[in-house]
């Protein structure tokens, strides 16, 4: 038996996330422009937040400028732009794959949840080494059109300090 407590989320704070939400579903379906909106407001908050925990000393205003009209400050770090902009992309993709999987019905490592029968274990099977690999499949591809460019996330000034 597990004798740790259940979270138990404090009443008002409930009370006011259903309120919110109820609102917010009164709204529905949204707009595209908005829905569109809301994803680039996304996308930059994220990335602002999440390279500032590993110490990216551009502001949120920088940040924005940088993911939506490609513009630089002085003052920063080619390492600090690269950072923004792989996050970004990497957000991106992130998105793309959740796309794809609502339409497909299908998870990323392409096995529809009829296919994972009762093995909950099995959803998170890894296929074979290298035959999904997004990353490598783009650089290949580049590397095939003659573009040579690396774009992995967690290459040049991705900030981890890991290879990818």
């Amino acid at each position: 038996m597990d004798d740790q407590p259940i979270p138990r989320l404090d009443p008002r704070l409930a009370r006011r996330l259903a309120e919110k939400k109820a609102t917010l579903d009164r709204y529905r379906p949204l707009a595209p422009q908005i829905v569109r909106r809301l994803h680039d407001d996304l996308r930059v908050l994220l990335t602002y937040h999440s390279n500032a925990i590993e110490g990216n000393t551009l502001s949120l205003r920088e940040t924005q400028l940088v993911l939506e009209h490609g513009v630089t400050v002085g003052g920063h770090t080619l390492r600090e732009y690269l950072e923004a902009t792989n996050h970004a992309e990497a957000f991106s993709y992130l998105i793309t794959l959740a796309d794809a999987h609502a339409d497909h019905g299908r998870n990323y490592f392409g096995a529809a949840p009829a296919d994972i029968g009762d093995d909950p274990g099995r959803r998170w099977a890894l296929p074979p080494h290298g035959s999904l690999d997004p990353w490598r499949t783009a650089h290949a591809a580049d590397c095939r059109a003659g573009a040579g460019t690396d774009r992995r996330v967690g290459g040049v000034g991705s900030g981890s300090g890991r290879a990818v």
